[in-house]
Parts: C-alpha cells; structure tokens; sequence
C-alpha cells in the first residue's frame, strides 16, 4: 500500500463529517500535500472526497504502489489529484488527476519527462493521451483500469532512436 511518512495537518469533525488537512507529508521521496473529506452520514450515499497535490513523487514507487508492471523510469511527478466515492464502495468513484512527469537523473534509469492526464468514472481509469519522452524516445499510451476487477487494457507505441537504451545487452 501507499505509505506517507512524516505527515503533519490536523483533523476537524462534527457530527455530519470528518475532514483530514494534510499540510504536508512525504510519499516517495517527494510531498503530498491535500485534504480528505468524509460524511458520517448514517445512511445514503456518505462520500469519501480525496483532493491531493502531489510535487516531485517518484514514478518508479507510485507505478509500483498502483501494481503497474512498469520499471526503471527516473521520473518524479507533480500535480492535481482528486476522487470521490461513496464509502461503502471505494473502488467505484469518480475523478481525476493532471500529471506533469519531470526526468530526474541518478540511479542508471530512462530520465522521462511528458504528462499523464487521467479521468476516472465509477471505478474505472482511463486516459486517452499519455506521452511520455526522454533524449531518444517517445512512448504513447492510452486505455483503462478497473479498480473493482484490477483488469484493463492499455496500448502503447515507442518510437527510439537508440533501441540499446530500451533494450540493454
């Protein structure tokens, strides 16, 4: 699971809902700052609202953290991301994220800049244009990802100049 260390906000509640101000925290080696709201409604829809700001969070933890098979990426990734849910179903809310990918150099991998905007609808994640680049390639993606079923379908295209960066002897 996700794992956010040094965490400081606070927590503000009444009888009707419960709000969590994170005022900032570590998550992969960059910050999350954000907010999450949550009715204590007895009955009814009781939404569960997340509104985070993510600046320069590793790629290669946050893919790992969502079990994408993605590796060797130096990357960090800032940006918006908000979702909402009914309580008694997390995996089948709504939202969306606007992802700026920035390279990042240091431990051997492929440094890759690009976005990576991303819309969520009951449960469901889609995106229809990530571009990813780095010095020799371009990688195209788009597709979705079930959260309820963890099944998806993504399809993806690299154009390189220098295939040995992708595929090291």
């Amino acid at each position: 699971g996700r794992q956010l260390t040094s965490v400081s906000g606070r927590a503000i509640g009444d009888q009707d809902a419960l709000r969590l101000d994170i005022e900032s925290s570590r998550y992969g080696r960059g910050y999350l700052t954000g907010d999450v709201q949550m009715s204590l409604a007895a009955t009814g829809f009781r939404p569960v609202t997340v509104s985070l700001e993510l600046d320069d969070v590793d790629l290669d933890e946050m893919l790992r953290d969502q079990s994408m098979p993605v590796v060797g990426l130096e990357a960090d990734v800032s940006g918006p991301f908000q979702y909402e849910f009914p309580r008694a179903r997390p995996r089948g809310g709504d939202g969306f994220a606007e992802l700026i990918v920035s390279p990042r150099s240091g431990n051997g991998g492929l440094a890759v800049s690009g976005a990576v905007p991303v819309v969520i609808r009951d449960g469901v994640v889609r995106s229809e244009s990530i571009r990813l680049n780095s010095e020799s390639q371009v990688f195209v993606a788009e597709g979705h990802f079930d959260l309820d079923t963890s099944s998806g379908q993504f399809g993806f295209s690299v154009t390189t100049k220098k295939v040995e960066e992708l595929f090291p002897l």
